[in-house]
């Protein structure tokens, strides 16, 4: 190849930018997706004290959440991190499992 006919790598639009860059805020989707979760454990992570939401969360149970993007990646690449999580999200299970098995007891009769 000469010097002279050297191919120009097309700059990126706007959008492509936009794809390649992860928001400041993440919603709980996103986290759960980052994090290896899935959405309906980012509700045990919380109660558990390990990802706690941006912002005055706690006046309203049922506002929108949000996670900083540079501690949700702090915490994907934290071994300690992932393995409490992943029991937190695990006894969540159980209990629910337990409490699913405790209302379906078959009746005598």
């Amino acid at each position: 190849m000469h010097p002279g006919n050297a191919t120009l790598i097309s700059p990126f639009s706007c959008k492509e930018l936009r794809s390649m860059i992860l928001p400041a805020r993440l919603n709980v989707e996103q986290t759960a997706a980052l994090l290896g979760f899935q959405s309906h454990d980012i509700p045990s992570l919380m109660s558990a004290g390990l990802l706690t939401p941006l912002g005055r969360t706690k006046k309203g149970k049922n506002t929108i959440k949000y996670f900083s993007m540079v501690e949700v990646l702090e915490r994907r690449s934290d071994p300690k991190w992932l393995s409490r999580a992943t029991d937190a999200a695990y006894e969540r299970f159980l209990r629910r499992r337990q409490t699913d098995d405790a209302q379906t007891v078959p009746s005598v009769g």
